[in-house]
């Protein structure tokens, strides 16, 4: 992945005496991510991110929890999608979908299945 600094500023001394870190995804759509991110007494930094081609993103419902991931070769995955990471941050909600799925099972907080991908 290909990552480019897009943006970077200093605290003033008032905002450094706060003690605060974060981290928050935002998808920008048309195959690209934006990363900020903050530490304590630190710059706030953004970094743009261009998602490979043979991605793709999957933007998830309010109410979906979590999606169960079957890969080609049998392994499992389960990708739970929060509301937030950190502090005052909130992360797009997406998930990314890498080559060799063979299906891709999305649970709402009900208990509801559908299925995304099948081969």
């Amino acid at each position: 992945m290909r990552w480019r600094t897009i943006h970077a500023t200093t605290q003033s001394d008032n905002e450094r005496t706060r003690d605060a870190k974060s981290l928050a995804f935002i998808n920008l759509g048309q195959q690209k991510s934006l990363w900020i991110a903050t530490a304590n007494r630190d710059s706030v930094k953004m970094f743009e991110q261009a998602v490979p081609q043979n991605l793709s993103v999957l933007k998830v419902l309010p109410d979906d929890a979590y999606a169960e991931i079957i890969f080609t070769s049998g392994k499992k995955r389960k990708q739970e999608f929060q509301y937030g990471s950190s502090y005052l941050s909130q992360s797009s909600r997406v998930l990314v979908i890498p080559p060799g799925i063979k299906e891709i099972h999305v649970v709402n907080v009900s208990g509801h299945v559908r299925k995304i991908i099948s081969n």
